[in-house]
């Protein structure tokens, strides 16, 4: 009997506490919460602003060295010129996986070419179709001089 009456106080104590938590908690006061205002904003064009540009300076002491560092004023960089590739020569050719040979330190890829699959290494052809890389996710070929990758 003397259990159960120690279980039953200490649970009511228990529920206090946390009841004067999640009070003080989740006591908020919404007035202070939210604050609305009615403003009406209206956009004219006329009164726009235009943007100004801003050029940083860049003149700060390197933190490490304690020398500054003259930056060039203008920075310029080629356009890259960007390599279109012409699209693949033979759609039906699909690579399958690959096949690793860790005595003999080969590698073959797992290729399906004219409905047909094929077991090549590197170096090896099928007609005008040569192999080059082998990876587990693609599989690099050169077909008529130019290379392509083929993914899994």
């Amino acid at each position: 009997m003397k259990n159960k009456v120690i279980t039953y106080l200490l649970l009511a104590i228990v529920l206090i506490v946390w009841g004067i938590i999640f009070n003080k908690v989740f006591k908020v006061n919404n007035e202070e919460l939210f604050v609305y205002s009615k403003t009406n904003v209206t956009k004219n064009s006329d009164t726009l602003i235009p943007i100004q540009k801003y050029q940083l300076k860049l003149n700060y002491t390197e933190p490490f060295l304690g020398t500054s560092n003259q930056v060039k004023k203008q920075i310029t960089s080629k356009p890259k010129v960007l390599k279109l590739n012409t699209p693949f020569p033979i759609e039906n050719f699909s690579y399958l996986g690959m096949i690793k040979n860790t005595r003999k330190k080969s590698t073959l890829a797992i290729v399906k070419w004219k409905g047909s699959e094929a077991y090549l290494a590197i170096g090896e052809k099928i007609d005008n179709i040569q192999v080059i890389k082998i990876d587990n996710s693609f599989v690099e070929l050169r077909v008529d001089g130019v290379n392509y990758k083929v993914m899994k």
